[in-house]
């Protein structure tokens, strides 16, 4: 539901055969980020804040700690 979320977020379509693996994670979401220019990442400090926007359908990812970038 989040790749749903990100898909509508940035008006981009998700594909067609969407795998998920056996924890139910898709797999292919951040091929699909790098094949979409209109979709943008964030880059946040910690999961938490990652995890946050996540939820709200951004493209994000967490580094963690203020020196893990």
């Amino acid at each position: 539901h989040i790749w749903e979320m990100a898909s509508k977020r940035y008006s981009v379509p998700m594909p067609d055969n969407v795998v998920l693996n056996g924890k139910g994670e898709a797999l292919g979401f951040w091929d699909w980020v790098i094949a979409n220019p209109k979709v943008s990442v964030t880059v946040t400090e910690g999961v938490k804040q990652a995890a946050a926007l996540l939820s709200q359908g951004f493209a994000t990812i967490g580094i963690p700690g203020i020196w893990g970038g």
